[in-house]
Order: C-alpha cells, then sequence, then structure tokens
C-alpha cells in the first residue's frame, strides 16, 4: 500500500542520514587519532627525549624513571640518574632499577651498598645484564677474584653463549694463576665475540703479560 511504501522509504532515508552521522563520526575519530600519532611521532627524536615527554605527561611511573636513568648512567651522568632511580626504588623495586642502584653506589664508591644492592638484583631474577654488572664490579672495584669466578660460574649455567661472562672469569682466573682455564675461556670469549676487548684478554693471556684493561673502561 501506499502507506506501507512511505513508512519504508522514510526509514532507508532515516538509515542512510544514520550511516552518513556514522561514516563522518568515524572520521573525524580517525583525524583526531592521526594528529595525536603525528604529534607523538614528532615528539620521538631518541630515547632520552622520548622518556622525558613521556614523564612529564605520565607523572609518577617507575619503570619511565628508570629507564631515563638508565640512558643517563649510560652517558655518565650520575648526577641525574640519581633522583630518577631513588624514587624508582621507593616506588616499587624490581631488578632493573636494583641493578642501577648498584651502579650509582659503585660510582660513590660506597661497595658494600654496591654489593647489597647487586645481590638484591640477583636474587629478583636479575637478567644477563645483572651478572654482567656484577661480576665486572667484583672483578674491578672489589677485586674479589673467587666470588668473581663463583658469579660467572652461576651466569653461564643460565647464559652458556655469554661471551662477557667468559672473558670476566678469564681475567679472574688469569690473576689467580690458573693459566690453562683462563685460556680457555679466553679462547670461547673470542669464538662467541671477536670484538677488540675479547681480542686484547686473548693476547695477553696467551703472552703472559697484563691484560690492558685501562684502555678499554674507565676504572677506580
Amino acid at each position: 500500500s501506499y502507506l506501507k511504501k512511505t513508512v519504508y522509504f522514510a526509514l532507508i532515508q532515516k538509515h542512510k542520514k544514520l550511516q552518513k552521522i556514522v561514516i563522518l563520526t568515524c572520521l573525524k575519530i580517525a583525524i583526531i587519532f592521526s594528529i595525536r600519532t603525528y604529534i607523538r611521532v614528532g615528539d620521538w627524536h631518541d630515547s632520552m627525549t622520548l622518556f622525558t615527554r613521556e614523564l612529564k605527561t605520565a607523572g609518577n611511573n617507575y619503570i619511565l624513571e628508570n629507564s631515563l636513568a638508565t640512558l643517563y648512567i649510560r652517558d655518565g651522568e650520575y648526577e641525574r640518574a640519581l633522583p630518577l632511580v631513588k624514587k624508582s626504588v621507593k616506588t616499587y623495586e624490581y631488578f632493573a632499577n636494583v641493578n642501577n642502584m648498584a651502579l650509582l653506589y659503585a660510582n660513590q664508591n660506597d661497595l658494600e651498598k654496591a654489593d647489597e644492592y647487586f645481590n638484591k638484583a640477583i636474587r629478583m631474577n636479575g637478567n644477563f645484564i645483572v651478572y654482567q654488572n656484577y661480576a665486572n664490579f667484583l672483578l674491578y672495584y672489589k677485586k674479589d677474584l673467587k666470588r668473581t669466578v663463583e658469579l660467572t660460574n652461576i651466569g653461564l649455567r643460565r647464559y652458556p653463549a655469554a661471551s662477557a661472562l667468559f672473558v670476566i672469569r678469564a681475567q679472574a682466573e688469569y690473576q689467580i694463576d690458573k693459566y690453562a682455564l683462563a685460556l680457555s675461556d679466553a679462547k670461547k670469549a673470542y669464538e662467541l665475540s671477536s670484538s677488540p676487548w675479547t681480542k686484547e684478554v686473548l693476547n695477553a693471556i696467551t703472552e703472559k703479560r697484563k691484560i690492558q684493561a685501562e684502555k678499554f673502561y674507565k676504572l677506580k
């Protein structure tokens, strides 16, 4: 009937109008998100810029605080890293910020506190970087060769292809006159990573001379 046709076409027209509204709304949302994404991409020049800007908007965020602090530690800006790590640790302790706290204590030459925090990071199931940092600390800062070997033994059971742990253990073994073990570890380290550092350690042990660590690390 005419009435039915009129109602039918009215519904069709209404549906079309609704479609237009939905499409326009979706387009507006897409444009807003596109603009926001463009702004976010514009913010990203490097990790430090991104973390710094994120912290301004995110407020307290222990992961971002520690991530930014890690970059400062990498660049030797320990004073800028310290308040960030302290704040991160106060909010929530996990192995990454505890490891950074240990590094900062080592830089301040507070060896007992550094040792305490490295131990805590290991107990928190710390990753390879924690083992490497702690082993280097024991070797170069505390000069505890026995514990260096013990820690690298544990670390290598967990990370059997870790060149850095082999090269650290090789140096400790070399200094306690376990020449055959030191040479074997130095060769293994070089096989896994043929870097100038592993080459220096291997050559020094082979030639039975002093390892020129100061050429590669700033040591106290």
